[in-house]
């Protein structure tokens, strides 16, 4: 009985262990097809890859003249456009108050009619006037243009010897031969050896202390063992006082650099204002060269019809000269003066913008330079309108600026502007790295990387079940898409783990 009894248990134990295998069995059955079933399938397929280079800037115009009155001291009468307005090349803008030609031209035409002469000592003064001081401008000899040339001089030895010392600094700098830091770094070096000579001084006296038998050899081995204690201590504070200043020295050098570029701007500025001085004092010259050529005109007069004639043309067309016209087509952006300011000959009393054609200043990276050219085409976004436009790399410059380590080059892109561009809009600017049309491509997060940097995906069979390992080649990316030059063909589907949730919903929702 007890015999029949243990059978029966037995059977009833191993048909539960076979229910549970079955279980165990079903259930990775059904997690695996879980796993599966959230994976991503997607078929290889041919796509256009584009890369670029951005870059942002704001829109100003291309084109901006000043306009400038050809007469001086002449007073602004009316207006005939105001600021907004837009002109056409020949339109008037202002009208200058003529009174004071006519009265000219009214003297002049009185002095002719009854031949008033002027005295030959009048004539031989005015002509000598005039002479000297042209003479002295084509000989060099001006003592205003001698100073202001003097200066300018002075200022651009000044910049290049700021621009010298700020450059080699920093190259200094940047080879690591800063004689402070090089010194200060050797110091650093010279006390870890000693730091690592006394450690093992240390280490030595020690295991003395340990093996020292009898009191005379221990009472020298703990002598030994102190002074070499103490000499590490000493070598290990040398050590960090090494260390302090070498970064004490590097902080320095960044001032010393900051120092050098400070004196460098602040010659640039200088150079900058000599130049604007002699500009200024060239300009000045030439206004009193031209009064002295009047006086010595005028002074003829009396006795030469020619030079009356010729005296009164001129006086005539400064009369033509008081309607100030526009140098070209565009919008009058900027009037300088207001009814009754005087007008000088040279400075602008306008500002005519062409808003046709507008320019973006871009800064290109040096690591992008190669890549960039002028004349480049580019593809340029206004950010407010969410409008592209074409353009064109019109200007790159030949010389970087550096800042903050970083070098780049100031370059201009030039585009045809519609009604809705507006100056001071911010954009994008794209210049194209690669195009690539119905290239072979799969997404970017299908791809795996191995250890050794070698890629694969996984390629599902073409019983729709099994899953390959195949190793890829990969070209151009745009960051979703990339190409892949071999290993998968279009029309093969491939396999990856979804990297968000909704990717799982939209895998799970395809099952």
């Amino acid at each position: 009985m007890k015999t029949k009894k243990k059978k029966s248990k037995l059977k009833r134990f191993l048909i539960i262990l076979g229910i549970i295998a079955v279980i165990i069995v079903l259930m990775f059955a059904c997690a695996k097809k879980s796993a599966d079933a959230t994976m991503i399938r997607e078929e290889v397929k041919a796509r256009d890859i584009r890369t670029y280079h951005s870059f942002t800037g704001i829109v100003t115009a291309a084109n901006e003249q000043n306009v400038y009155a050809d007469v001086n001291g002449v007073k602004l009468k009316s207006f005939v456009v105001q600021e907004g307005a837009e002109v056409k090349k020949g339109d008037p803008i202002l009208k200058l108050d003529p009174s004071s030609i006519n009265e000219q031209i009214e003297q002049l035409e009185t002095s002719m009619s009854v031949n008033g002469a002027s005295s030959d000592l009048s004539v031989a003064q005015a002509k000598a006037n005039y002479e000297n001081y042209r003479n002295a401008i084509n000989n060099g000899t001006n003592s205003q243009l001698i100073t202001a040339q003097q200066t300018l001089t002075n200022a651009e030895n000044q910049l290049n010897i700021a621009q010298r010392n700020y450059d080699r600094e920093v190259s200094v700098n940047a080879a690591g031969n800063a004689q402070g830091i090089v010194a200060a770094d050797t110091q650093v070096s010279s006390t870890y050896e000693q730091v690592r000579q006394a450690q093992v001084s240390f280490e030595t006296a020690d295991h003395n202390c340990k093996i020292a038998v009898g009191e005379e050899e221990e009472f020298r081995a703990k002598q030994a063992y102190e002074q070499a204690e103490h000499a590490l201590q000493i070598a290990l504070v040398a050590y960090e006082q090494a260390r302090w200043n070498a970064d004490e020295a590097r902080r320095g050098e960044d001032i010393a650099i900051s120092g050098y570029y400070d004196q460098l701007v602040s010659a640039q500025n200088s150079y900058a204002a000599a130049l604007s001085s002699l500009n200024s004092t060239r300009a000045s010259v030439n206004e009193t060269l031209a009064t002295y050529k009047t006086q010595y005109e005028q002074a003829l007069a009396g006795s030469s019809t020619a030079v009356n004639d010729l005296q009164l043309k001129k006086l005539y067309q400064q009369l033509e000269d008081c309607t100030v016209k526009a140098p070209m087509n565009g919008v009058v952006t900027s009037i300088k003066l207001k009814e009754g300011d005087m007008a000088t000959a040279g400075m602008p009393v306008a500002v005519v913008t062409d808003y046709g054609k507008m320019k973006i200043d871009i800064r290109i990276n040096e690591y992008d330079l190669e890549s960039s050219r002028e004349g480049d085409e580019v593809e340029i976004t206004l950010n407010a309108l969410e409008k592209d436009y074409k353009g064109k790399i019109t200007k790159i410059a030949r010389t970087a600026t550096v800042e903050n380590g970083v070098s780049y080059f100031e370059a201009e892109v030039e585009f045809d502007a519609d009604d809705d561009v507006r100056g001071g809009m911010s954009v994008e600017v794209r210049l194209m790295i690669n195009d690539l049309h119905q290239v072979t491509a799969i997404p970017s997060r299908a791809v795996q990387i191995r250890a050794d940097g070698t890629s694969y995906v996984q390629v599902i069979g073409a019983d729709g079940k099994s899953i390959e390992q195949r190793d890829i080649e990969c070209g151009a990316t745009d960051g979703t898409y990339i190409e892949v030059t071999k290993g998968v063909s279009i029309g093969e589907t491939i396999m990856y783990s979804p990297q968000s949730l909704s990717e799982m919903r939209d895998s799970l929702m395809g099952m």
